[in-house]
């Protein structure tokens, strides 16, 4: 059985992202509505991840790289990637600092 993720953020689980990334509450929100619209269980798969990674780049088969980025958004190794560690891993490669998207890993 696997794990499944609520489909509404809790007010303190935004409060915890509001601290730990350069997001405003509002783009958290609107990150989650679309989260949910493409992960209905609020889980993303590696498959799932690799999928929408070729939209981005439909002349080249950037499979391997996708899933070398999925290990890194995947904080915890449990082969998912819950909205909280998308939008902290997001939050560093869109708008983090040198040093951080150096040692790609979220906030501590």
């Amino acid at each position: 059985m696997g794990k499944r993720q609520s489909k509404q953020l809790k007010q303190e689980a935004i409060d915890g992202l509001l601290r730990d990334t350069y997001f405003t509450e509002k783009e958290i929100k609107q990150w989650h509505k679309g989260f949910l619209k493409d992960c209905p269980d609020g889980l993303l798969t590696e498959k799932g991840f690799v999928k929408i990674y070729k939209q981005f780049f439909p002349q080249g088969n950037p499979g391997k790289f996708a899933s070398l980025v999925f290990r890194v958004f995947d904080e915890n190794k449990d082969g998912s990637i819950t909205f909280e560690e998308f939008i902290r891993a997001l939050s560093i490669t869109s708008r983090g600092n040198l040093d951080e998207k150096l040692k790609c890993e979220p906030f501590p």
